[in-house]
Formats: C-alpha cells, sequence, structure tokens
C-alpha cells in the first residue's frame, strides 16, 4: 500500500501551501503547489515537482492514480486550511419578525460568515450566524412548530465557481454545508475557505417558511 503524506498550511501573506507525497516501493512522487489570490479575485498557481522511479509496469497504473488525485486535490479545496478551533459567531441586529419566514444573505469577507445588513440588504428572522470549517449554522430567533420549506443558493459568483450548497434544518436552526465541483464529482468544501477574498462579492441565499410565532416579549 502507498505511504501517502497530505500537508497544508496558509501563509501570512495569504499564500497556501500544499504538499502531497506519496511513496510505494517503487515509487515515490512529491507534488508541491503554492496558490495566492489574483488582482482580479482569482487564484493563480505555481509550482510543481514529482520524482518516480517506475520498477514495475504496474506502477504506471499506480502513478496514473497518483496525478488523478493530484489534479482533483488542485481542483478543489479537499484539505483544511483552517484549525479545528477556529469559530465564528455573529448576531444579527435584528428582532422577531410575524410570519415565520426567514431570509437573508450570508457573506464572509474571511472572519466568519454573517447575515449582511445594510441600506440594500435586510436579514429577517437570523438572529445569528455561526461558521466553523464544518458548517455554517443559521440561528432563529423562533422554535417552530413546523418546517414548510429552506432553500440555500450559491449566487452567480460561487455558482461560475462551482461552489454548491445544502441545508438541514431544525425548528430553530439551519446548518449550511458547501460542496465544489471537482474533476471527478462534488466535494466537500471548507465554508471559511469560501470568502469574499477568494471570491470577490460573492453570497449565499437564504429562505425559509415555518409555521412559528415569535417569543413574547420579542
Amino acid at each position: 500500500m502507498p505511504n501517502i503524506h497530505l500537508f497544508s498550511w496558509k501563509h501570512a501573506s495569504k499564500t497556501e501551501v500544499r504538499k502531497i507525497s506519496i511513496i510505494t516501493t517503487n515509487l515515490a512522487l512529491s507534488f508541491v503547489e503554492m496558490s495566492s489570490p489574483s488582482a482580479k479575485g482569482g487564484v493563480s498557481f505555481g509550482g510543481g515537482i514529482m520524482k518516480y522511479n517506475l520498477k514495475n509496469p504496474l506502477n504506471l497504473l499506480v502513478s496514473l492514480a497518483i496525478l488523478v488525485g493530484i489534479l482533483e486535490a488542485r481542483s478543489h479545496p479537499v484539505l483544511k486550511y483552517v484549525t479545528d478551533r477556529e469559530k465564528y459567531r455573529h448576531k444579527t441586529s435584528v428582532g422577531c419578525t410575524p410570519g415565520g419566514v426567514v431570509a437573508g444573505v450570508l457573506r464572509n469577507d474571511g472572519k466568519g460568515w454573517y447575515a449582511l445588513n445594510d441600506d440594500a440588504h435586510k436579514p429577517v428572522n437570523i438572529s445569528a450566524v455561526e461558521s466553523d470549517w464544518k458548517m455554517i449554522t443559521v440561528k432563529f430567533p423562533f422554535a417552530a412548530k413546523a418546517i414548510h420549506t429552506f432553500v440555500v443558493s450559491s449566487d452567480e459568483t460561487l455558482t461560475v465557481q462551482g461552489v454548491t450548497a445544502g441545508a438541514s434544518v431544525a425548528s430553530d436552526e439551519a446548518r449550511l454545508k458547501l460542496g465544489r465541483d471537482g474533476i471527478i464529482g462534488t466535494n466537500r468544501a471548507s465554508p471559511l475557505w469560501v470568502d469574499t477574498d477568494r471570491f470577490p462579492g460573492s453570497n449565499l441565499w437564504v429562505y425559509g417558511v415555518f409555521d412559528a410565532q415569535c417569543p413574547a416579549g420579542t
């Protein structure tokens, strides 16, 4: 079996470094990749080195499989660039609105996801937004009796980049997870990797309808 090592870290200059090393009896392959946001918000890649020693034709298949894995790793964030301890919580300065509707625009400027609240965007019944490397949690100011519908959608910026979102909904919160299209299917992406530095102007749109009443005093 090959011995596989995956390393990934983010430099202070926001340059991401990924090193993938695969070692077998007759094959030693390593790949180092550096990427940094371009001036237009895209990502530029540089570097890359491979070393191999094929003593057995069967290792050709192994090397091809490894190359596919490397290309897949380049196409989406399969590695964490954040620590498990990196968590954010942003409260929203809106009260509870009768009617059981939850709606808003979510954005991440680099310090976790939050509900956009400005002259052009007003969240409805989003009391807080929490995020870590696994998911985004949208908190409601009520505990609903029933869930009618809840949808989350990537905006046009994230859509063309292959970033998608899905929701698991409870009576008082919705848990969102992200994915990104790769060479082989769609793979899970860290919500903290998706931000406006990497994808300028990017948002998630959420909308839900519940059978709910605002708590007394709100």
